[in-house]
């Protein structure tokens, strides 16, 4: 099983951190639009740019990757096991 996503290209994150590209009629409804961002409702900043998008440019990619499903078990306790150099977790490979 694989599953999809699109992702800005490396040049597009190098002008913008991370992005959501909206459509709005004018500046007011965008400032709507941008003001439901969870970045903007925690004290965050949003900044409300306009963006022309000509035909052929590329500012995403589709990336295919496989989707490993697994399953949780609860356990009581865990078996003891020896630690690498790195600490909690290191296997030190």
């Amino acid at each position: 099983m694989s599953e999809v996503e699109v992702r800005p290209f490396a040049d597009t994150k190098e002008v913008f951190g991370g992005f959501y590209l909206i459509e709005a009629d004018d500046l007011d409804q965008a400032t709507a639009i941008a003001a439901r961002i969870p970045a903007a409702r925690i004290g965050g900043s949003v900044e409300i740019r306009p963006v022309v998008i000509d035909r052929g440019m590329r500012v995403a990619q589709l990336v295919i990757g496989r989707l490993t499903r697994v399953k949780l078990v609860n356990v009581d306790f865990l078996d003891v096991t020896q630690r690498g150099d790195g600490g909690f977790g290191s296997t030190g490979a």
